[in-house]
């Protein structure tokens, strides 16, 4: 184990905190299973976004197919690589940021809408989250979680 004071990123062996192959494959695996589980929430919740959207640690992308018809742009973000290349296979035209959730690779107030669903679980800083999605966020736009 290894921890760099530079970019407090911990790493084991050799892979970064948000390397984790093993969980994204089996993530993949059972998607289905979660989305029986828990898609009618995440319907709910994703019909009310609105404009341009980040869908922050996007993973295999299930909150696509669930986003309302006021959404006029969808950007998805994934750090994880094994997740992020699933999703560049499943929606290759659209825009995948590979940026941790702590420091988001976009401008400030960009977004209408900001959402997540399972992420803040798997974050080592959610307050430095938190932040950033309020940092892109546009003045009284809203974040889904």
């Amino acid at each position: 184990m290894f921890f760099s004071d530079k970019k407090r990123t911990l790493s084991f062996w050799g892979r970064s905190e948000i390397e984790h192959p093993w969980f994204a494959r089996f993530y993949i695996w059972g998607q289905d299973g979660l989305e029986r589980a828990v898609g009618d929430l995440r319907k709910y919740q994703n019909q009310r976004a609105l404009g341009r959207t980040l869908i922050v640690g996007a993973g295999t992308g299930l909150d696509i197919p669930q986003l309302g018809l006021g959404v006029t742009e969808a950007v998805l973000n994934e750090p994880e690589p094994t997740l992020r290349e699933y999703l560049h296979s499943r929606y290759p035209n659209m825009s995948i940021l590979s940026t941790p959730g702590e420091s988001l690779d976009t401008g400030d107030q960009e977004f209408d809408t900001v959402l997540s669903s399972f992420v803040l679980c798997s974050v080592n800083r959610i307050d430095d989250v938190l932040k950033e999605i309020f940092r892109v966020l546009k003045p009284g736009g809203q974040y889904l979680f």
